[in-house]
């Protein structure tokens, strides 16, 4: 395969929030790697966490004892990788802040830094001060160490901003960008050692003493600079921190975040992965402009599974959105392609097209024949023309999505089909959707953004009726061949369907709820009285649960989130959110 390399992918089964080290070797097994690299992948990436792996004399306080177990189950993946044609690259979010109360700030204080406060996620903890010469130095070492032990590790993918505390500008935000966290990071700096440096500055620091360090190593394993969040110090296309990026280093730009596209409430803002969306975004191109002026190569990230818009099923078959991507990867000649985060991950349709379009260059330029072909290999289908019209209707249901970072990290669609509409208002704020919790929200104007509730409820509507419309398509074609792929695709697209009908009769009650307090001069919590709309609302939604539950039944990887590696619905919930929304509507006659 000649295509763009690296390809980097990683197993479903691997576990981001535990200790991908200490299980790598149990989960990434030869046949795995094989599987792996059958599938059109040459690289997988797990977690690393510095703390864990350093052997460090400096501050021997945060070496731990299971360090050396760690590198030589790394090493041993790397090895069998390197038999079947996949390498192993490293992620980072380094360094690693420590809690408040830590003893090694008692030992170190002038190494404690800027302090972070996060209620939602209990974290109070401080940040390195990476601007002192003692941190410097220990980074050094500790980086160092590292790649000797790792020989032969294929590179490190370093996010430098937002997600997990880390230096003292990581979560001190110059400018806000839209995003309920980092938004509240827009905050004076109290580090006096960074207060007067740029982010900018910092970040090209640490991303030096790793390829510093990598450049030591008879095979100089790869450092790719990931630009997540740089948004929050620069705007597009953060030229501040790319002209400062070390020699050799390559720059990895998010292929949609920092993208538009127009819908029924105007330009509407892509701050996040998406497959409804197909990109490159603005920011994207910019941000490669700048690459290639300073001679830097540039990488894409991209999710092909699934994501944010809708986690909790194997895949979203937005298939031509997905060709779309992969033509303009190609024509723009990147340097090598992550292809996934912490979820979307499974062996699917998408894989497949992933495959199809890293190993026929004669489909590269022709997505008819490309999507034709694809069908035909996956299904064994003579019905593509059918396939292909469902395809389509997919992609322009997702164009539908009211697309905004409060919709995506706080919105029901996960699991709505476990949803129980009631007509007690309990004025509950919306949890993260990323993570599984109960009681779910009910204040649906936590997930808006800048859509009104009647927007958001015609954007819904008419995801549900062009979904319908392709799944009509799909089950023509799909229906009488009953061969495992069929059955499994025509599964997940019937479920996917029950998510956004679900998610359409969520957010339709809320608004006939709202009336209804407007009308009465109510204010939550609050209890309602049923109508013929909301009666109505709550019986569709009793309906597409019930097909929800027989789907759920036949397959248990439905309601799965990867990242948390949670159920966030099963067949048990889907009928307690029935037996309850049944009651409610008996007690209500």
């Amino acid at each position: 395969m000649s295509w763009i390399s690296p390809r980097i992918w990683r197993s479903a089964e691997s576990r981001f929030n535990d200790d991908e080290p200490l299980n790598c070797e149990a989960v990434y097994r030869p046949e795995v790697l094989q599987s792996i690299h059958d599938q059109g992948f040459d690289a997988i990436w797990m977690r690393g966490r510095l703390w864990d792996l350093i052997h460090s004399e400096i501050c021997p306080e945060l070496n731990d004892p299971q360090a050396a177990r760690r590198i030589t189950n790394i090493k041993k993946v790397i090895s069998s990788g390197l038999e079947k044609g996949v390498k192993v690259y490293l992620y980072f979010n380094e360094p690693l802040g420590l809690p408040r109360e830590h003893r090694f700030w008692k030992k170190y204080p002038g190494l404690a830094g800027e302090p972070l406060v996060e209620p939602e996620f209990d974290w109070d903890v401080r940040a390195f001060c990476t601007s002192t010469q003692q941190f410097q130095n220990f980074f050094n070492e500790s980086i160092g160490n590292l790649f000797d032990d790792l020989e032969s590790l294929g590179g490190v993918i370093l996010i430098t901003a937002s997600e997990y505390h880390s230096h003292c500008w990581s979560h001190t935000a110059l400018r806000k960008i839209g995003d309920a966290y980092i938004d509240r990071c827009v905050k004076p700096m109290q580090c006096p050692n960074c207060k007067n440096r740029e982010p900018a500055d910092v970040v090209a620091e640490l991303v030096n003493v790793w390829k510093t360090q990598a450049d030591r190593q008879a095979k100089p394993p790869q450092v790719w600079a990931w630009n997540w969040s740089w948004s929050m110090w620069y705007d597009q296309p953060q030229r501040e921190v790319i002209e400062q990026l070390p020699a050799g280093v390559k720059l990895m730009c998010d292929f949609e975040r920092g993208g538009s596209r127009i819908q029924d409430i105007g330009n509407v803002f892509i701050d996040e992965y998406s497959l409804g969306y197909v990109g490159p975004s603005e920011r994207f191109l910019g941000s490669a402009q700048a690459a290639v002026e300073n001679n830097i190569e540039v990488c894409g990230k991209l999710q092909v599974g699934v994501t944010h818009e809708l986690a909790t099923v194997p895949n979203i078959p937005l298939i031509p959105n997905l060709f779309d991507k992969l033509q303009k990867v190609d024509e723009l000649g990147l340097k090598g392609l992550m292809y996934s985060w912490n979820f979307g991950n499974s062996p699917s349709l998408n894989t497949a097209a992933i495959k199809l379009f890293t190993e026929r260059s004669e489909f590269r330029n022709d997505k008819k024949k490309f999507l034709s072909t694809l069908a035909q290999i996956y299904f064994g289908s003579g019905c593509e023309d059918s396939i292909l019209k469902a395809w389509e209707l997919f992609c322009l249901s997702f164009n539908e999505y009211p697309f905004a970072i409060d919709m995506l990290y706080h919105g029901p669609m996960n699991y709505s089909v476990a949803y129980p509409l009631s007509l007690k208002y309990a004025d509950r704020k919306m949890g993260p959707s990323w993570i599984g919790h109960a009681p779910f929200g009910d204040r649906l104007e936590d997930c808006l953004g800048p859509f009104s509730l009647s927007q958001a409820c015609e954007c819904f509507q008419c995801m549900d009726e062009l979904w319908k419309k392709g799944l009509e398509s799909y089950r023509e074609a799909l229906g009488p061949m009953e061969t495992l792929n069929s059955i499994a695709e025509l599964s997940c697209a019937r479920m996917i369907g029950c998510h956004i009908l679900a998610c359409r009769n969520i957010f339709e009650f809320h608004k006939w709820r709202r009336e209804k307090m407007a009308e009465q001069k109510l204010v939550g919590p609050c209890e309602l009285e049923s109508d013929e709309t909301s009666a109505a609302i709550t019986k569709r939604q009793i309906e597409v649960c019930k097909k929800a539950f027989e789907l759920s039944q036949q397959n248990a990887h439905f309601g799965y989130h990867q990242e948390p590696h949670e159920s966030f619905y099963d067949s048990k919930t889907i009928k307690a959110c029935i037996l309850l929304m049944e009651t409610e509507a008996n007690n209500a006659k």
